[in-house]
């Protein structure tokens, strides 16, 4: 019997990862879904990124590229991964690059998440 590569080692760790995060994401989503269901509720807001993303330049150094992503994705990931609907709506800043914020509803929220989004945006427009 050929021994396993690192290459098939990582495979396997990165499958059984995968499977053991589905099946925790399937536990947890009903108890989302019954905990927000009893009366509508306003949306979770987030920024968008927890820091100000990087430029495209900056990000073409792989050690910044590794130290930056993953806390790029953080608040985004969140929604996917609890199935939720979200939207990010930039907001106003006097020069720099630009930051957003980002609002998170229910799952089939999305229409009432597009009306309070409109709002807001109404609002930082002055």
């Amino acid at each position: 019997m050929k021994s396993s590569t690192t290459r098939e080692r990582l495979t396997t760790a990165l499958a059984a990862s995968m499977i053991r995060s589905a099946r925790a994401r399937a536990l947890i989503l009903p108890s989302i879904a019954t905990a927000r269901a009893p009366r509508p509720r306003p949306p979770n807001a987030l920024p968008t990124t927890p820091m100000v993303a990087p430029t495209i330049a900056e990000m073409t150094s792989p050690d910044v590229f590794a130290r930056k992503n993953a806390p790029l994705l953080r608040n985004t990931s969140t929604a996917n991964f609890f199935d939720l609907c979200a939207i990010s709506l930039p907001l106003p800043r006097e020069g720099g690059l630009p930051t957003g914020l980002t609002l998170f509803a229910r799952n089939g929220h999305d229409r009432q998440l597009f009306r309070i989004a409109a709002a807001i945006e109404r609002l930082f427009a002055g």
